[in-house]
């Protein structure tokens, strides 16, 4: 079994069914499992740069460049290859418009 993410498991008894687990968090070799790498972009999510670019009358190019600006930069581990926030990127290509997604998932608290 294989995990990854910022909750730790306990292993709560030797008979659970989690006991053989992996935490793969910070693991190099799974680097880009949990975002969306550049390639990806380029290639898979093309026609969605697209329809944003066309939504909001600007280049495709500019479009990466803005989703790159505002949702870049999700590592978990070093080296790891520049990945984009999955929640916001799909919900920028959703509504039409770059926002500030990330903040309305978390729970800040002060």
């Amino acid at each position: 079994v294989f995990l990854t993410g910022i909750t730790k498991f306990s292993q709560l008894s030797i008979f659970s069914e989690l006991n053989n687990i992996k935490n793969i968090s910070m693991d190099e070799s799974y680097a880009a499992i949990c975002g969306i790498t550049e390639d990806e972009m380029l290639t898979q999510m093309k026609e969605d740069m697209g329809m944003l670019a066309a939504k909001l009358n600007i280049s495709p190019e500019e479009v990466l460049l803005k989703l790159k600006g505002n949702y870049d930069g999700y590592h978990f581990t070093y080296p790891s290859p520049d990945l984009y926030n999955p929640f916001s990127l799909l919900n920028a290509f959703a509504d039409g418009k770059f926002g500030s997604y990330w903040f309305g998932s978390g729970t800040p608290t002060y």
